[in-house]
């Protein structure tokens, strides 16, 4: 009998030791800050606002993405066309032409359009490989238009602009960035480029092309 007694005290000995054991354990597991200068508190940090990671929207991330990846792609193709130049009142379309070319985006159309629809002088149209694509060749071309024209107010902002049909209205030209299946549906150059003469009375008879077009431009001209 004594020896049983004695097996149970020590049994429970353990037991109770073995639960203190669990219970610092616990504690110690649960304590994730401290500014105690003691060796335990060596092991943690102190929280600073400056130590938070920014977290941007899905849009505002987007584009991060999206210009970084440009930056390190075309670095050396944009660098001769978006250096600091003299500020112009008009864009130059040779320019353009060259800037769009090294972005590798396809199948480049320049059309000229009469003066007497009142629209603008060139409409290009271009052919985007991806929706990421086509967001950042608008979203470089917009700020090449903002280091070079003379009223930046003039110049278009992209706020929102998530689709594969972007356009910007930069006074004097017009460049519009599709995706290959909806330039296909849509035919732009057909429609602008079977003269001034048919132009004119197309629109006289109906303008919703012009609407259509200017739906999904970004412009900040009257």
């Amino acid at each position: 009998m004594e020896a049983l007694k004695l097996g149970g005290r020590l049994a429970r000995s353990v037991i109770q030791q073995n639960r203190i054991s669990i219970r610092r354990w616990h504690c110690l597991g649960r304590r994730l800050y401290s500014n105690d200068k003691s060796s335990l508190g060596d092991r943690f940090k102190e929280f600073k606002d400056e130590d938070a990671t920014e977290i941007l929207d899905v849009h505002e991330e987007r584009l991060r993405v999206t210009e970084s990846l440009l930056k390190e792609k075309y670095a050396s193709q944009f660098e001769d066309v978006c250096e600091e130049q003299e500020r112009v009142e008009q864009l130059n379309l040779d320019d353009l032409v060259k800037l769009i070319k090294t972005s590798k985006a396809k199948d480049l159309t320049v059309l000229q359009l009469p003066a007497e629809l009142n629209y603008v002088d060139f409409l290009l149209i271009v052919t985007g490989r991806s929706r990421r694509h086509i967001q950042g060749l608008g979203e470089t071309i917009r700020k090449y238009a903002k280091g070079r024209l003379n009223n930046i107010n003039n110049v278009p902002q992209l706020e929102g602009s998530d689709s594969e049909w972007i356009a910007l209205d930069l006074g004097n030209i017009c460049i519009h960035i599709m995706s290959h299946p909806l330039r296909g549906a849509y035919d732009l150059e057909s429609l602008w480029g079977v003269g001034a003469k048919y132009d004119i009375k197309l629109h006289q008879q109906d303008e919703k092309i012009l609407t259509l077009l200017k739906k999904h431009s970004y412009s900040s001209f009257g």
